[in-house]
């Protein structure tokens, strides 16, 4: 009887570490930071001038998050940038250019 009563605890342990894993590999994936939040603004541009989502962004030469939205409007284009770290603070009136990273046109 004692044996049966490990055995069942044993399964029922695997089955949460097995649960725990999958949860862990599915918020991995999805590219999800527990403890480490993020911010996300948006800056107004009269036009991208090559600029794409998933683009690189950098504060004072230091790579602080990625553009994750582009929305064409009536007066311009809206980019919304995600910052990676919500410690980092950006001041309100800092000036924000778009510009080219490299020879073959990226732009950041």
């Amino acid at each position: 009887m004692r044996s049966r009563t490990i055995r069942e605890g044993s399964v029922g342990l695997l089955i949460l570490v097995g649960l725990a894993v999958f949860v862990g590999l599915v918020l991995w994936i999805r590219g999800l930071r527990v403890g480490n939040r993020s911010y996300e603004f948006t800056v107004g541009f009269p036009n991208v001038a090559g600029m794409k989502e998933g683009a690189t962004v950098r504060y004072r030469g230091v790579d602080v998050g990625k553009i994750t939205k582009i929305n064409a409007t009536t007066n311009g284009v809206d980019v919304t940038i995600e910052i990676a770290s919500a410690n980092l603070v950006i001041p309100r009136n800092a000036v924000i250019e778009a510009n080219q990273s490299g020879l073959i046109g990226e732009t950041s």
